[in-house]
């Protein structure tokens, strides 16, 4: 029986640090009480937002800590005013959750324009260039879609929007990329990133975080406001208060923002490039291992690596292969429309395995999973 973690896109193992962070929170909140820990702790806390900031090369008052990356996705697409004239923009690889949100509001716009993705992930920024108008509202990518382990090229997507449409605003979804990929968002130029804190950076579940950029607060409605971002004046009408980071809640649980906080730390202590480094070792190891077995399918292409690595079996069931591993101890994930609708619909698969590494995991996990696969075959 083997203890092996190769869902790091789900959800990764934190460090005893970050756990011994939250317990310690924990237990002063039950022993001095919920508000008074809060205050109490008021400068460790507020030292979140300095960790995101250094992370991603943010203003601190750019970031709002969320309980999870879908949250902060759709709290940015709903609060952004729709007209019959404006087309929305994504990518074959959308997330179904954000999807979804689209299909919600569709009766508010005009088009929803799919960019292709070509044969193995890529994206094909030609189709992207004949799509982007006047009339595009919005664009929103998948940085690394959680079903196909690509990196998408963000900077060259969002100089490639702006320059056809200055006014457009530009969403980076995150949630895969932050924490095993180097994140600089004044250099990719989005409006906005949503990111997730329990995937690769290790942080506790509960947790993500949203930048949005000072300039674009005038373009959006938000669709939900509470004390902490807003107050009620004389008149009784709302005034928001725009410098703050009102995209946040005031109920949230600190000590898990405490936990996240505790894990970009210790990310930025190992740097991220180096996690990139080793991650992308990893799976190229684990590629040139797998490569000779004829049975493993590889859906992504060897130009843009990242941590996550799907595939498909020519002889054996997806189903089989994942329930198999699970036994043995080793965890991985399957991927299936729940994930991505237009992404199955279009490979025309019911579901692929999703293996993904971390910078601790290692070659002796990988021969071990290689040698379990090649006994499969």
């Amino acid at each position: 029986m083997y203890n092996i973690n190769f869902n790091n896109a789900g959800s990764s193992l934190s460090k005893k640090i970050v756990l011994s962070e939250i317990y310690n929170y924990l237990a002063l909140e039950k022993r001095i009480g919920g508000y008074e820990a809060q205050d109490l702790e008021h400068k460790k806390l507020e030292k979140f937002y300095t960790n995101v900031s250094k992370l991603i090369n943010s203003d601190e008052s750019e970031i709002s800590f969320l309980t999870n990356s879908t949250l902060a996705w759709n709290l940015v697409f709903n609060s952004i005013p729709l007209k019959k004239t404006d087309n929305i923009i994504i990518f074959e690889n959308e997330y179904s959750s954000n999807y979804i949100s689209i299909l919600k509001r569709r009766k508010s716009f005009n088009k929803l324009l799919v960019i292709k993705i070509k044969k193995k992930g890529l994206v094909d920024l030609e189709d992207l260039e004949m799509k982007i108008n006047a009339n595009t509202k919005l664009l929103s990518v998948n940085h690394i879609a959680s079903q196909c382990g690509n990196v998408f090229p963000v900077k060259k997507i969002g100089e490639i929007l702006k320059s056809k449409n200055k006014n457009a605003i530009y969403i980076v979804d995150g949630c895969q990329s932050i924490g095993q990929v180097k994140i600089d968002v004044k250099n990719i130029n989005c409006d906005f990133f949503t990111a997730s804190g329990r995937k690769y950076l290790r942080g506790p579940r509960g947790t993500g975080f949203l930048f949005m950029k000072k300039s674009i607060v005038n373009k959006i409605d938000p669709i939900f406001l509470d004390m902490s971002s807003s107050n009620i004046d004389k008149n009784n009408r709302i005034v928001t208060r725009v410098s703050s980071r009102f995209m946040e809640n005031f109920e949230h649980s600190p000590a898990l923002k405490l936990g996240l906080s505790t894990a970009i730390e210790q990310s930025l202590n190992i740097g991220i490039k180096n996690i990139n480094k080793r991650i992308i070792k990893l799976s190229e190891y684990f590629r040139s291992k797998v490569l000779s077995n004829k049975d493993v399918v590889l859906m992504e292409s060897k130009e843009s690596l990242s941590g996550i690595n799907t595939m498909y079996f020519i002889k054996n069931d997806v189903s089989d292969i994942f329930k198999h591993l699970s036994k043995l101890g080793i965890r991985t994930y399957i991927s299936n429309e729940k994930t991505s609708a237009l992404y199955f619909k279009k490979i025309k698969k019911k579901n692929i395995l999703r293996i993904s590494f971390h910078y601790f995991n290692t070659k002796k996990e990988i021969d071990c999973l290689v040698k379990i696969l090649e006994d499969l075959k």
